[in-house]
């Protein structure tokens, strides 16, 4: 219950603040945190399960992890002093913790950043139901927006409602269709339908924050070989409420790494404001591999890390 007790702490009322520039970039880093380490503390129970029946693992699992987010694309800001744009790359670190009971889980992060914009969070919570399985739903409130352990007036130190709900059904493939596909049972694919909806969110238009945000999903996975996985998705926004920062689709590419103490990820994602051929931003179309980044993330069980580390020692 301690990931709850400090998500219950952080839920203040402040005064909210609002953004018109490309939020995409400085959230790639918490997308990548939290997918990797919700896949660490539940993905993993079910292969154990699966694997071994009469090893009965803890259903109380406490999980860590540390991500470097390294993005592709420069960022530009002018320096208050010299009145000069500043060119970098807005690099990210994230420290997490997450806490799982079979199906139910949270998880809690604090991020870093080379420049702190309004909308980058100081920390990012979500929890929920997952279960990853064919067949399975997840059910989930996460709130990765400008967070602050010390809001200014202006800010608040998180926002119930700028966070968002969503909802996805992991559909069960038949194995017959797998194998029309030529997709082995080693190497999966997996399809999922689900949608999500913000009840406060800020329209770049108007200028204003607007109410309820909505959005379909469909989204792929395939494990091109047991450490090599790719995913893709697709989103469909409800109304007019999609801005110049939000993806008609997004893909990642990752490796995982198993290391004595937990497992080293690599992967490049890409959530920037891709577009389809049809609906082109600024002449890009399709694919822009620069709006991408690059994490490198370690996680790793408490529990598996302290018998590692007692198995290793010397007798």
């Amino acid at each position: 219950m301690f990931c709850f007790r400090i998500l219950l702490a952080c839920c203040f009322v402040f005064p909210s603040f609002a953004s018109t520039q490309d939020q995409s970039n400085t959230k790639k880093s918490v997308d990548v945190f939290l997918r990797t380490l919700k896949e660490a503390s539940f993905k993993k129970d079910q292969t154990s399960k699966e694997k071994d029946s009469s090893e009965q693992p803890s259903k109380h699992n406490w999980t860590i992890s540390v991500a470097k987010n390294f993005p592709l694309k420069n960022s530009v800001r002018t320096d208050e002093t010299s009145k000069k744009d500043r060119v970098f790359y807005n690099h990210s670190e994230s420290v997490g913790l997450g806490y799982g009971y079979e199906w139910f889980g949270a998880c809690f992060n604090v991020s870093g950043y080379q420049y702190r914009y309004p909308w980058n969070p100081d920390f990012s919570y979500s929890f929920g139901y997952y279960d990853w399985g064919p067949g399975g739903i997840c059910f989930e409130y996460r709130n990765d927006g400008g967070n602050r352990f010390n809001p200014k007036p202006t800010e608040k130190v998180s926002d119930l409602d700028a966070g968002g709900w969503s909802l996805n059904y992991h559909v069960r493939i038949p194995d017959g269709l797998q194998k029309a596909l030529k997709f082995k049972a080693d190497n999966p694919l997996g399809f999922s339908i689900g949608g999500s909806i913000v009840k406060k969110y800020f329209d770049s238009e108007s200028n204003k924050n607007k109410e309820f945000k909505q959005k379909i999903s469909f989204s792929f996975s395939y494990q091109i070989t047991p450490p090599l996985s790719f995913g893709i998705g697709f989103g469909m926004y409800l109304g007019h409420c999609k801005q110049p920062w939000d993806s008609d689709f997004t893909y990642q590419l990752s490796y995982n790494i198993p290391v004595p103490r937990g497992q080293l990820n690599i992967s490049y994602a890409n959530y920037g404001p891709t577009r389809y051929p049809w609906n082109p931003r600024e002449g890009k179309t399709l694919l822009v591999p620069e709006d991408g980044s690059i994490t490198l993330s370690w996680s790793c069980k408490i529990n598996e890390l302290f018998k590692s580390t007692k198995q290793s020692s010397p007798k």
